[in-house]
């Protein structure tokens, strides 16, 4: 039997004045993960972050200067695994 790789992600916060947010990401297991901005109908607008993590909880912080406000999906990948978090960005 394989391993089971378990992932809990959130957003953490939208800071308007830096126009930044984090994502927090906790995993069980080392791996490569990999985040992409999506706006809701699916088209991708960013890579995130792409890498190997290590185990544990990671804060990862991306730029949305540019980004209108409104909702997006960010979309957390480990291998075939995919987890999406509903992000809104207020201004």
């Amino acid at each position: 039997m394989s391993p089971t790789h378990h992932h809990t992600l959130q957003p953490h916060r939208i800071i308007d004045a830096a126009d930044q947010a984090t994502l927090n990401v906790r995993t069980t297991e080392a791996g490569r993960l990999s985040g992409v901005l999506h706006e809701t109908l699916g088209h991708q607008i960013d890579h995130l972050f792409n890498g190997r993590f290590t185990v544990g909880t990671h804060q990862l912080p991306f730029d949305l200067r540019g980004k209108a406000a409104g909702s997006y999906l960010v979309k957390v990948a480990e291998g075939e695994r995919e987890v999406t978090v509903k992000m809104v960005v207020g201004r």
